[in-house]
């Protein structure tokens, strides 16, 4: 290959990652957490009342919920109880937004009280779409959309200038005195074993975010050539009255999703368009023996009114078209929604180091102009822009480290209180986010590198602490049965957390070992003045007289 098209492709692939690298390190570092989003809520939620721990029989609960609901209510999902088959709770929110849960009281009278929620789980997962922004998701997904497609291009970009010496380097991992081939080896070795990975998120990733807008362009385009003006909107129609109430219960949709699928197992009905001559149920539920359409559910769509599927609709694993199928494996290849809990571990792992790929190649960059330094006779300062792509790089994305746990930390303490702070995990992760990115630009890389690796250990190792906390002082307000689910949770920000320390050790040698003039070599204190080494010297022969 020229050595001309190889240059030109570098060039592509180094400004490519330094303009998109934070983003993308952020949404990968939280994408690893969302592969236990279920398993976050439930160890960050408070321990439920009697009432919201409390469930119903199915059908009883869905004929006197839908026989006393409010036309206000235009749907309402019932969730089934996982421990005890045939039971469960009516789940629906009001306009204020507030979540409602519904149950039979022992005389089968209905009771309603606030629904238990976890926004943990939601955290993560608004921090992953949105890549740190923080923004609406309307704004922050489609720009994470463009940073996608960029990402696709780094990747392509990454392999061409890797072909020379793929065979020759492809497993290598040179640990020296030499820094920089270092990065370069690790990130290579992620970056080609991960490639057919790292494509699909990328490409899904700019489908999911940018898909409004295509679609929107399609029918203001192409879909409008040669169409008539539209006629004024049909009126929808309303159901008849009491018409809920007569619906086939849901033990029978329940007998038939079983009968059409051994391997389902349904987690909640979805009942849409309650007050339409049209409703549906969209039953919910996990089939790890294929792909899921979500990233922890297929999906069944019945008639509630016949207790039908719904002109065959089906996305259940198996039990779809080919045009189905392949849509669904698109989808499980970005949720990792199929093979059960070995991918999930393996899908969290790769999002770890999906985001030491992007940190490792703003290192690069850094390292490269450090080298180049290196070479003068008497190094220079490093210039203004390679500070501040270092500032940005370690501030911003240990930040991210940091605030991801202690977002979790917090939402568990504001559950347990019985506090109402909206927005209170966004709040924290955002304000760390701050502290890392000016305590970089102002200390320095070096400075902050080193105690924001300290601040980002004790963080994720707060997640484990504090469930050792809840398990040995029964008092506190955040104690609460530990259970199975919890393990993910706490075992992996163990390791984590054991990880970022042995980081923060690398870090300090770095600080104080460094080139001089490096971006990563901690300034030296000051030297004492003159007038102090005289006065202190005179001193001594003083004392010493």
């Amino acid at each position: 290959m020229k050595p001309e098209i190889v240059r030109t492709y570098k060039v592509v692939h180094t400004w490519v990652g330094i303009l998109s690298g934070v983003m993308l390190f952020i949404a990968f570092y939280a994408g690893a957490f969302t592969m236990f989003k279920p398993e976050i809520g439930r160890w960050a939620e408070a321990v439920p009342s009697v009432q919201q721990a409390a469930s119903s029989p199915v059908d009883a609960l869905a004929r006197a919920f839908f026989a006393a609901r409010d036309d206000a209510i235009g749907s309402a999902v019932l969730v089934l109880d996982r421990e005890q088959p045939g039971f469960g709770r009516m789940r629906y929110a009001d306009k204020q937004g507030a979540s409602w849960q519904v149950t039979l009281d022992a005389a089968g009278q209905l009771q309603t009280g606030a629904a238990q929620t976890g926004p943990a789980g939601d955290f993560v997962d608004e921090v992953h779409r949105n890549g740190g922004l923080p923004l609406a998701g309307a704004v922050a997904e489609p720009i994470i959309g463009f940073v996608a497609l960029l990402y696709a291009l780094a990747l392509i970009s990454g392999v061409v200038i890797l072909l020379p010496s793929l065979v020759k380097d492809l497993l290598l991992l040179r640990i020296s005195a030499n820094v920089k081939r270092f990065w370069l080896d690790a990130h290579n070795l992620i970056g080609i074993t991960s490639l057919p990975f790292h494509l699909a998120i990328a490409l899904t990733t700019a489908g999911f975010c940018l898909h409004d807008w295509v679609y929107d362009t399609q029918d203001a385009t192409i879909h409008a050539i040669g169409k008539p003006a539209e006629a004024a909107p049909r009126a929808k129609g309303k159901a008849e009255p009491g018409a809920s109430a007569a619906w086939v219960a849901p033990s029978a949709m329940l007998a038939s999703a079983r009968a059409r699928s051994a391997s389902f197992t349904p987690t909640e009905l979805t009942y849409r368009g309650l007050n339409s001559p049209k409703p549906q149920v969209n039953m919910g539920g996990e089939d790890w023996s294929g792909h899921m359409r979500a990233p922890r559910a297929g999906f069944m769509n019945f008639n509630p009114v016949t207790g039908q599927l719904n002109k065959g609709i089906s996305l259940l694993p198996h039990q779809q078209t080919n045009w189905e199928a392949t849509l669904s494996a698109i989808f499980a290849l970005h949720f990792g929604s199929f093979g059960g809990v070995p991918v999930r571990v393996a899908y969290a792992v790769m999002g770890v180091l999906g985001a030491i790929l992007f940190y490792t190649g703003n290192l690069l960059w850094i390292e490269s102009r450090l080298r180049k330094n290196r070479q003068l006779a008497v190094p220079l300062e490093q210039p203004r822009h390679v500070r501040w792509v270092a500032a940005l790089t370690v501030g911003l994305c240990l930040g991210a480290v940091i605030g991801l746990p202690l977002g979790l930390v917090a939402l568990r303490w504001e559950a347990s209180l019985g506090l109402d702070m909206a927005g209170i995990g966004l709040s924290v992760f955002n304000t760390a986010l701050g502290v890392g990115l000016l305590a970089a630009l102002v200390k320095g890389a070096a400075w902050a590198g080193y105690r924001l690796t300290v601040a980002a250990a004790l963080a994720t190792l707060l997640v484990p602490a504090t469930s050792v906390l809840a398990s040995l002082f029964p008092g506190m307000p955040i104690a609460k049965p530990y259970v199975s689910d919890y393990l993910w949770i706490d075992g992996l920000s163990l390791l984590g957390g054991l990880a970022l320390l042995w980081m923060a050790a690398r870090v300090r040698r770095r600080g104080r070992s460094g080139a001089q003039h490096s971006v990563w070599r901690e300034p030296a204190p000051p030297a004492p003045s003159p007038d102090t080494n005289s006065s202190q010297i005179t001193s001594n022969r003083m004392e010493q007289m």
